[in-house]
């Protein structure tokens, strides 16, 4: 049977080997000019520019959609947000692109018609550049004669033309 002795005498045994861990050096792989190669084989220019770079974790993607869910109403009509006349939008996203989510969050709560569109298919880079669309995330709003009313690029410049029509509405 174990004593209460015993087993604190084996917990200070492990932190003690806890303490004395050692480790080997890891080799980081990650993306330059194209292609992959070990960081500690790059020129002095470009290790400078690997340490300056900003890493995006799960982390800040769910805390920048916590945010952006907490400023989103329910439910937008149009009534309500009177986007100068806007009836219908259109989403330009890219799966790997790290703003489209909370973009996409929010045009759904719009009620308004829209359709998503995924500029890596062929035809989603046809629509985009017919649209004169040159980078994600982008939304597009329409009126009714299918006539351009504003674009956003994030959601920033979204929430403020969504804000600023709304000042507008009668």
């Amino acid at each position: 049977m174990r004593t209460v002795e015993s087993i604190e005498s084996e917990i200070i045994d492990l932190e003690n080997q806890l303490e004395n861990v050692e480790g080997r050096e890891a080799e980081v792989y990650t993306r330059i000019v194209g292609y992959y190669r070990a960081v500690k084989n790059w020129n002095k220019g470009k290790k400078e520019e690997y340490n300056q770079r900003v890493c995006f974790s799960d982390y800040d993607r769910q805390e920048e959609k916590n945010t952006a869910n907490t400023d989103i109403p329910e439910k937008n009509t149009v009534n309500d947000i009177n986007i100068l006349n806007a009836v219908k939008y259109s989403y330009y996203f890219r799966k790997t692109c790290p703003n489209c989510p909370s973009v996409k969050g929010y045009v759904e709560t719009l009620d308004l018609s829209g359709e998503h569109i995924d500029v890596d298919t062929a035809k989603g880079l046809s629509s985009a550049s017919d649209s004169q669309v040159f980078g994600v995330p982008t939304v597009v709003f329409y009126d009714d004669s299918n006539n351009e009313v504003f674009r956003a690029h994030n959601l920033k410049d979204l929430k403020n033309n969504v804000n600023t029509n709304m000042a507008f509405a009668v």
